[in-house]
C-alpha cells in the first residue's frame, strides 16, 4: 500500500473522509478566533436581550435610572444606547482574553470559566460605586453585569465545547 492510500480505509464511497466529530477536534481547532467570537457575540446578544427587558421593565415598575454616569457632569437618566453599546462591545475584549488563554492553557474551558468568573466579580464595583445612583439602579446595572458576563462566558465555552 502506497502512502498516499494509507488512509484509504477511513475515506468514504467517493475517496472523501468522513466529517470529524467535535471530540476529534483538537483544542487549537475547537479554541480558534472564529469559534471564540462567533460565541461571545452569540452570547453577548442573549445577554442584551436580558440587558433590554430588565431595562424597560425597571423603567416599567417604576425603578429610578437615575445616576452621575459622568463625574464632571450633573446625574442623569440611564439611556438605551449605553446599554446595547456596552453589552455588545464588552464580547471583544473578553474573546481576546479566551484567545490569550486557548494558546498557552492546557486546558482553556477551566481557566476562562476562573477568570470569567473573577472579571465578573470585580465588575461589579462599578454599579456599587455609582455617585448619586440608588439602590434599584444599582442593582438593575449590578444584574445587567451579570447577564452580560454570563451570556459571553457560556457563548464562548459553548463554541469552543
Amino acid at each position: 500500500m502506497t502512502p498516499v492510500d494509507a488512509d484509504a480505509g477511513a475515506r468514504g464511497p467517493q475517496g472523501v473522509m468522513p466529517p470529524m466529530s467535535d471530540s476529534q477536534l483538537t483544542v487549537a481547532q475547537r479554541w480558534s478566533a472564529g469559534a471564540i467570537f462567533k460565541g461571545a457575540f452569540a452570547g453577548a446578544a442573549a445577554g442584551l436581550v436580558g440587558n433590554l427587558a430588565l431595562f424597560f421593565g425597571a423603567g416599567a415598575a417604576g425603578v429610578s435610572l437615575t445616576g452621575r454616569f459622568d463625574p464632571s457632569a450633573p446625574p442623569a437618566a440611564l439611556a438605551v444606547a449605553p446599554v446595547v453599546i456596552s453589552s455588545l462591545v464588552s464580547a471583544i475584549p473578553a474573546s481576546l482574553v479566551a484567545l490569550a488563554i486557548a494558546r498557552f492553557a492546557k486546558d482553556p474551558a477551566k481557566v476562562f470559566a476562573i477568570v470569567a468568573g473573577v472579571f465578573a466579580l470585580l465588575s461589579m464595583g462599578g454599579p456599587a460605586n455609582l455617585a448619586d445612583a440608588g439602590g434599584g439602579l444599582k442593582l438593575v446595572l449590578a444584574v445587567m453585569h451579570v447577564f452580560s458576563g454570563v451570556g459571553i462566558t457560556l457563548g464562548i465555552l459553548r463554541s469552543t465545547k
